[in-house]
C-alpha cells in the first residue's frame, strides 16, 4: 500500500479542491430572488406582469393594484408569490424586468424547515 500511495500520490493531490473556488463569488451562480425598493423604501415593481408571462414554469403570481391615492397611475404588486420549489433559477424574470424590480442575489443557502417558506411573498423577498 505504502507503494499505490507514493505513485499516485501527485495524481490524487491535483483532484484537491480548494473550497475557496466554491465561494459564489467565484462563479456565475443564480441564488434568491429579490425585490429592490428605491431610496424612500417603496417598492419598485409597477405590476407589469411581464416576469410572470415570461416565467417558463409559471412560478410567480401577482395581483396588481394601486400604489398610491397621490398618484393613482402608479401601481404595485398588492400580491407577489414566487413557488421556489418550482423555479428553475433562469433569470429570465430578471432580464425581462422593464423596471430593474427583480434581482437574484449570490445567496446559495436556500435550505427550508418548513413548508411555509416555499412560497416566497412579497415581503419576504423584500426584506431578504
Amino acid at each position: 500500500l505504502i507503494g499505490f500511495s507514493n505513485t499516485f500520490s501527485e495524481q490524487i493531490s491535483k483532484w484537491k479542491i480548494d473550497t475557496d473556488e466554491l465561494e459564489p463569488e467565484n462563479f456565475k451562480h443564480k441564488g434568491r430572488h429579490v425585490l429592490k425598493n428605491d431610496a424612500e423604501g417603496n417598492i419598485l415593481c409597477t405590476a407589469c406582469m411581464l416576469c410572470a408571462e415570461t416565467c417558463p414554469v409559471n412560478c410567480i403570481q401577482i395581483k396588481s393594484g394601486l400604489a398610491s391615492k397621490k398618484n393613482p397611475r402608479i401601481r404595485e404588486p398588492l400580491i407577489f408569490n414566487l413557488n421556489s420549489l418550482e423555479c428553475i433559477y433562469c433569470g429570465e424574470c430578471v432580464d425581462v424586468c422593464p423596471v430593474d424590480a427583480i434581482c437574484l442575489d449570490p445567496s446559495y443557502k436556500l435550505a427550508c424547515h418548513s413548508g411555509s417558506v416555499i412560497i416566497w411573498t412579497k415581503e419576504f423577498l423584500q426584506e431578504h
